[in-house]
């Protein structure tokens, strides 16, 4: 109908009598009676209350449903809210973010968070339910600085039955030694005792890896448009696996009062962190002081000006007969290779787990339809 009816538009401009001709020619074209003899005076003129002119007056011509009259536009059918694959819903309130589309899974899944859904934009990964078991510590104490100056006693006998003392010195790196005259004889030492040292601590401590239980993804609208109903807007529905209802966020500071759901998305998920904080230790592990120890090695025997041995023996020999070989020689210079055995340590104090591992940085509420 509203193309014939625009061909007859086309054929008001021509003469009367094509008119007509074009009149028997398309079929249904009825002309109207626009006045011919004042309104096609010339062709600037225009009809007075035809198509060509303004839009007639409330009540006349029009098509059923046209309040503006005459075939200016196409009827307009009524429209759907949204377009498909798309909902109606409710906007995010003053302080709230969304709709969001809202994924969440057990952390630790061998595949990563799925990608947002079609409609939605950059994805904002955030965690809950912290899992950080406490340190474990250990201590152990050992001694340090520990010396072997010269304590080993060292007793030189005349005779190889250790029954006639004539010398007796603190085996030193090397030294002199008198009054031993012939070439054989007997020694007899003991071990040293060291001198100095302490017990230092060497802590230990095994902290297991904080991880989080649940892994979150947060999908914002890209293209959330307006629908038909006041205070909502167009989204788009999420696809599987995310959650069919939509999400609105609120992103605080930790320690902040947690807010309400707003009353169209009244369920509450629990808080997301962006990060965590760890704190976790030991305490101070301290010591005991050093108890015992030794000197041990080997003495040395020479009959020249050095400690070049001539002769050797075990520290700690109840008695060892000795013969420094034929002349007049005898010994002359005595000393001791020590190998320190380190004395003992305890702990005094030990050492205990300290601190925790807490949720830190924004934290984001998240309320869902």
């Amino acid at each position: 109908m509203g193309a014939t009816r625009r061909l007859c538009v086309r054929a008001v401009v021509l003469t009367l009598s094509i008119a007509a001709v074009l009149s028997s020619a398309l079929p249904g074209c009825q002309f109207p009676d626009y006045g011919f003899t004042g309104g096609l005076a010339g062709s600037a003129g225009a009809p007075t209350g035809g198509m060509l002119g303004a839009p007639p007056a409330a009540g006349e011509g029009g098509e059923s449903g046209d309040p503006a009259g005459g075939d200016a536009g196409v009827i307009t059918q009524p429209t759907t809210p949204c377009s498909p694959m798309q909902d109606c819903v409710p906007g995010a309130p003053s302080g709230w973010s969304g709709p969001i589309a809202f994924w969440e899974g057990e952390a630790g899944e061998s595949e990563a968070p799925p990608d947002c859904p079609r409609g939605y934009g950059k994805p904002n990964d955030l965690h809950r339910e912290l899992v950080a078991p406490a340190s474990s510590c250990t201590c152990t104490c050992s001694a340090q600085g520990q010396v072997c100056d010269g304590s080993a006693t060292l007793r030189v006998f005349a005779d190889k039955s250790c029954a006639t003392p004539c010398a007796t010195t603190m085996l030193k790196a090397c030294g002199a030694v008198s009054g031993c005259n012939g070439s054989q004889g007997s020694v007899s030492s003991d071990v040293g005792t060291p001198s100095g040292g302490s017990c230092g601590p060497t802590p230990g401590k095994t902290l297991p890896k904080a991880t989080w239980k649940y892994d979150a993804r947060l999908c914002p609208t890209s293209g959330a448009s307006s629908c038909d109903v006041a205070g909502e807007l167009c989204a788009p529905t999420p696809e599987y696996p995310y959650l069919t209802q939509l999400c609105v966020t609120q992103t605080i500071r930790a320690g902040k009062t947690v807010p309400a759901c707003p009353e169209a998305y009244p369920n509450a998920n629990q808080p997301l962190y962006s990060g965590l904080t760890d704190g976790r230790d030991c305490s101070e592990c301290t010591c005991s002081g050093v108890t015992g120890g030794s000197c041990e090695g080997k003495l040395v025997m020479s009959t020249g000006a050095d400690c070049n041995g001539t002769f050797e023996d075990k520290l700690g020999s109840s008695c060892t007969p000795f013969d420094l070989g034929a002349g007049n020689i005898h010994p002359s210079r005595v000393g001791a290779e020590y190998d320190l055995v380190p004395g003992d340590c305890s702990v005094a104090n030990a050492p205990h787990a300290t601190g925790e591992a807490l949720p830190s940085g924004s934290v984001t509420f998240v309320c869902c339809q």
